[in-house]
């Protein structure tokens, strides 16, 4: 018998894609190039502007801080509070928590979203 619900928030990365009101939050989301041989992919992580091979898995989890840990099999891991990802002439895939979901042609912004998902269970 249902005596009661109750509630707990998580920090979730909060992805906005492109041209869609629709955001999508979630625990961990990887970027992978769908095209073999690529080039680079431009990344900016906060004000910092990088660029890394596109056709290497981009993988974005979130610390228990409270910010994107972004890692590249190019670059060292970075911590930041703000991620943009541009693949120009292109598409890319997003997986989102392990799982393909959704094929983007245009940027992608990623950022923390503390305390922002609400559960709800018995």
């Amino acid at each position: 018998m249902l005596t009661g619900f109750h509630a707990r928030r998580l920090a979730v990365i909060g992805v906005h894609l492109p041209g869609e009101t629709l955001d999508i939050a979630v625990r961990q989301a990887t970027i992978t190039c769908l095209q073999p041989h690529a080039g680079n992919a431009s990344l900016l992580l906060d004000n910092e502007k990088i660029s890394a091979p596109a056709d290497r898995p981009l993988r974005i989890d979130l610390t228990a801080e409270g910010v994107l840990q972004v890692r590249g099999e190019t670059f060292a891991t970075r911590h930041v509070r703000r991620l943009r990802y541009e693949r120009p002439w292109s598409a890319y895939r997003l997986d989102i928590d392990g799982i393909p979901a959704h094929d983007v042609r245009a940027p992608l912004r990623l950022e923390p979203m503390l305390s922002r998902l609400h559960l709800f269970h018995p």
